[in-house]
């Protein structure tokens, strides 16, 4: 499984993200993937899994499979939470 943060380079929302996955890899020594949806792969990824909102944080099984979506930065999960779709 893996973590997916896709999210606008440059937006006012930025920092908090790139935050969120910092203190995220620091708790957890995991990495979260990070897609911008304006670029070629960024935008077959949001297509894909219709992400329409930015930052959207997905967990995705190995074959492909959505686990979780959580939308914008209200919303942003504990890390447990996230860790626990990663361990699944």
């Amino acid at each position: 499984m893996k973590a997916v943060m896709v999210l606008k380079d440059q937006t006012d929302k930025t920092r908090r993200a790139e935050e969120y996955m910092t203190d995220f890899n620091r708790v957890t020594r995991r990495d979260i993937e990070v897609l911008d949806p304006e670029t070629r792969d960024g935008e077959a990824f949001a297509r894909l899994y219709d992400i329409t909102s930015y930052p959207t944080l997905v967990v995705i099984a190995n074959d492909g499979q959505l686990q979780a979506m959580w939308r914008g930065l209200e919303e942003l999960p504990l890390f447990d939470e996230v860790e626990g779709y990663l361990n699944a």
